[in-house]
């Protein structure tokens, strides 16, 4: 699989996801709050899920349209209940594939990136369609090296479940010098 394959392929459900959202919402109210510097008018989230964190900048920027935007079919449908009209939206499409219609002001993604295989063709179609002092504010959890991740490695490749398991996404992220030094090699100015 290349590129946003992995997104294309997976079944996600809303309501095991929702079970965690206290989890996974810190590291995004983290993300959010690490721009403080500005007032964006449109507001892209990547791998918005079912939409619950992605309606959180509303309440923060106040002038700004919001655009939830996830390959998962089930995820949006749970999304567009959330709807506010002329604020926040949600559109299903893969990061390597969506396009927004303007240029982006501040283009958010919590823990979808690492569910991509070429971070370096990523940024060579999402970098573009930001506004001219755009901004990027992404994190991604390098987290296969823990047990869970190496466990389900070894069943993966064992004799027994190789069958069943061999189609579960195996993609590994750069280590953060990577992000840097890329991002910096494009001219953008990097916040870590």
């Amino acid at each position: 699989m290349t590129g946003g394959a992995i997104l294309d392929t997976m079944t996600w459900d809303p309501d095991q996801y929702l079970r965690f959202e206290s989890e996974r919402a810190l590291p995004f109210r983290h993300l959010v709050a690490a721009v403080d510097h500005l007032e964006p008018s449109t507001v892209i989230d990547l791998g918005c899920g079912p939409g619950e964190l992605t309606a959180g900048p509303l309440d923060r920027w106040q002038a700004a349209r919001v655009t939830g935007v996830d390959a998962s079919e089930e995820m949006i449908e749970r999304a567009r209940g959330l709807t506010v009209t002329g604020r926040l939206d949600f559109e299903l499409g893969n990061a390597f594939t969506w396009r927004s219609s303007e240029p982006v002001d501040l283009m958010l993604s919590n823990a979808c990136f690492h569910w991509i295989e070429d971070h370096f063709r990523l940024f060579d179609h999402i970098l573009p369609q930001l506004a001219e002092r755009g901004v990027l504010a992404f994190q991604v959890p390098a987290n296969y090296t823990e047990p869970s991740h190496t466990i389900l490695g070894k069943l993966c490749s064992s004799s027994r479940w190789r069958n069943q398991l061999d189609q579960l996404p195996r993609v590994s992220v750069e280590e953060p010098r990577w992000y840097i030094d890329e991002l910096d090699s494009r001219g953008f100015e990097v916040h870590s």
